[in-house]
């Protein structure tokens, strides 16, 4: 992503390397929004080895997805659309999904 296509947003929340998460908010037409993770989640997962792709972490990740409304594109970028006047709640839902599909570190930790 053009970091000067939108806004870069550091939260409080960290993910499982300790850094805080980030995400980036995108204007878009007729007062909607655009939060996406410009694809950071879920490669970092991949760089810590986890298999997004196995049945049950791929069964998982799209359980999450649909809980939080969240979508991927072909490029595993994160994202959420929705409208300028719910901007808190959205960040707050983008932010909870992004975390909960982080925390598919974990089980990884216990398998050696």
């Amino acid at each position: 992503m053009k970091h000067n296509e939108g806004i870069e947003l550091t939260t409080s929340s960290t993910n499982s390397i300790g850094d805080n998460i980030r995400i980036y908010l995108l204007k878009k037409h007729d007062q909607k929004i655009r939060l996406t993770d410009d694809g950071n989640t879920l490669n970092d997962l991949t760089m810590m080895g986890v298999d997004i792709t196995s049945p049950v972490n791929s069964q998982l990740l799209q359980a999450i997805l649909q809980q939080y409304n969240v979508l991927a594109d072909k490029d595993d970028v994160l994202y959420l659309d929705g409208h300028q006047e719910d901007c808190q709640t959205i960040k707050q839902t983008f932010i909870q999904a992004l975390v909960d599909i982080d925390n598919l570190f974990y089980p990884q930790m216990f398998k050696h």
